[in-house]
This record gives structure tokens, sequence and C-alpha cells, in this order.
């Protein structure tokens, strides 16, 4: 008798997960921060790193990735097509917290964006800077409440004024089969801005006249009989501002001895040589016809406000500012006298020099 045996080889495929693109369960994690419409800085010349403006942490609901491959890679991403997803934009600098820092348009300011995704195996705040980390190897994250933080950050040196507009959605967390957006993968957070043009106002002035001189003539000596004042010369200096600066005057120069009120008499230069003049110094007024302001004896080495400003922050952090200077273009009157700081003056020359110092914010 013949017998037939049948042998049958089973073959297996054994995988111990079903790996595949990353797909994300439910909707996205969609956070929203709304950057200040507008910002007010002073002149003064900024730390690299300096932050101007920060949002906080932002975040959202639990958002779950299922599915992923053994290789999958996670992108810490400016929006592609924003001017920031673009390498060139990075600027070499950080917001202090080792955050890399990317153009906004802005002479001066720079943008530094971060996540925690809070889904293994970044935990940990990540910067949105435009790169891939290779993945855990896990098949399923969970994302609890993941969150991002923007920031408005000083490039070192003077704040220009200008205007910025960002794109929105700026950025995202994705989970990908390879270290391209166009592989198979999908999206874990977005970050939307709640509104997408910043204007910076720098306040501040240039000065067109940077130096002056009064010419006082000569004066008779008799002038000083009944007067404690002779003389009296005008020169105007102009600046250029941001609208709405403040602007405040000190100065400086070599108080005269005798009679000095408020310390506003300034030693004639060369005072002691035989062919100056004795007993008399120079004092030195200021006007501001756009705010109001005057003073014909300007104290040495006192602050004086000639603008003043208020700056008002809104829930957001944008600013507007009131007061300053209302025009992009204002004058300062500078005037120049004589002052008797002694009984008797004598005749000489009688020149003097002086700094003023313009602070702008």
């Amino acid at each position: 008798m013949r017998r037939l045996y049948l042998v049958l080889i089973l073959l297996f495929a054994y995988s111990s997960h079903g790996y595949a693109s990353c797909r994300r369960s439910g909707n996205e994690g969609a956070i929203t921060i709304t950057p200040p419409s507008q910002l007010v800085v002073d002149s003064h010349a900024y730390t690299a790193g300096e932050v101007l403006w920060q949002s906080g942490w932002v975040s959202t609901s639990e958002v779950t990735m299922d599915h992923c491959s053994r290789d999958y890679k996670v992108g810490f991403l400016y929006e592609p097509g924003s001017p920031q997803s673009n390498t060139s934009a990075t600027i070499n600098a950080n917001d202090g917290n080792n955050t890399p820092v990317f153009s906004t348009g802005i002479p001066g300011v720079g943008i530094a964006i971060k996540t925690q995704t809070n889904a293994g195996p970044y935990d940990n705040v990540m910067p949105i800077d435009n790169t891939y980390h290779n993945g855990d190897g896990d098949k399923t994250h969970h994302a609890m409440a993941p969150a991002y933080n923007v920031e408005l950050v000083a490039l070192g040196g003077p704040v220009t004024s200008g205007t910025a507009t960002f794109q929105s959605p700026l950025a995202r967390v994705s989970f990908r089969d390879s270290a391209t957006e166009s592989s198979g993968g999908d999206i874990l957070t977005h970050l939307y801005l709640g509104n997408t043009q910043l204007i910076m106002k720098a306040m501040g002035c240039r000065v067109e006249t940077p130096a002056i001189t009064v010419d006082l003539g000569s004066v008779n000596l008799g002038s000083f009989v009944n007067s404690q004042t002779a003389g009296k010369g005008e020169q105007d200096i102009l600046l250029t501002c941001e609208q709405g600066t403040a602007i405040s005057a000190s100065l400086n120069a070599q108080p005269a001895s005798g009679n000095n009120p408020d310390n506003s008499v300034i030693q004639l230069s060369n005072a002691n040589a035989p062919t100056s003049a004795t007993g008399v110094g120079v004092q030195l007024g200021i006007k501001a016809p756009d705010s109001g302001f005057f003073t014909d004896s300007l104290p040495i080495n006192k602050k004086i406000d000639l603008f003043t400003h208020t700056i008002t922050t809104n829930a957001e952090g944008s600013q507007t500012v009131s007061g300053g200077t209302m025009n992009m273009s204002t004058t300062l009157k500078i005037s120049a006298r004589y002052y008797k700081t002694a009984t008797t003056v004598t005749a000489g020359q009688a020149n003097a020099t002086a700094t003023l110092n313009l602070t702008y914010n």
C-alpha cells in the first residue's frame, strides 16, 4: 500500500507592530498666539538676544499620533513657504536660551519660537529651527497639552522703525517617514497667529545741526549797571524724530564761580587768562515751541524734560504712544546771554563752550 505524505510548510511574516506612516488621531493641535500689532522701543543700543516681547506658553488639548514606522522623523519647522522657512533667514543670534532667531524684515528685530510637544522622544523644550530629529521607534505618541512660545528678540544695536508681516500658520511640529514634508506622515501641531502684522516704532531723533555757535557780539559794561544779564544770541537745532518721541536735555559745562543761581551760569573759557573778562559768565536757554517748554537759565548737569509721552499697553501687548514730538521734524531754539557773577565786571574776551546732551525714548 502506498502512502502519500503531504508536507505543509507554513511561512509566517511576523511584525510586533503594524507600522506605517504616522497618522494623527483626530484634529491637529491648533494653537493661536496673538502678537502685538504695535511695539514701542527706545533708541538705545540693545544687547543681542534681549527679548522685546514674549507670549508665554500657550497650549492646547491632547493630540495622539499613531501607526508610526520605526524610523520616523520629527520636524520642528517654520511653515513651508514662509520667509522664516528659508535657511538664509537664520540670524547669528539667539534669545539667551539657545533658541535660534529668524528674520522679521525689521532691522534689529528677529523672531524666535519654541515648542513643547510633551510626546516622546522630545518632551523637553525644542526650538523651531527647521530641523528634523530621529524618532524613538515607538508606534504611538500622546502629546499631552502641547504648547508654543513666541518671542520678538533684539539682534544687537539700535532697532529701526518698520513693519513685519507674518504668515499664519507660522510653525508646525511634523511626524514624517523621512526628513521632508513631502514624505508620508502627519502634522502634530500648528502655530497660528491672531495678528499677522507688527509695526515697530523706534523712538529717537537725528540731529541735523550737531554743532552751533551763538554770537553775543560786543556788550557795553554799562549794560550790567542795572541788570544781571546783557547781550543775547539765538540759534536753532533741527531734529528729525519718530513721532511720539520723548526728549530730555542736560547741559555739560564748567559752572562759573560767584553768583550762580540754580547752577546755570557757565564759566568762561580761559577764565584766568589776562585777556579774559571777569565777573561774568554765560547762561543758556532752550525753547521747544512744539511742546511749549521754555527756560532762559538751563541748569548744568541736570536733566530737563522737553517732550514727554505716555505709552499704553493693552492686554495683548500692543502699545500706543500719546504725547512726545508731534511732527517728524521739530526745532529747539537755543539762546545765550551774559550773566553777572560778581559785583564788578571787567572788559575782555568772554567765550564759553558747553555740550548739550539730548536723550530720546
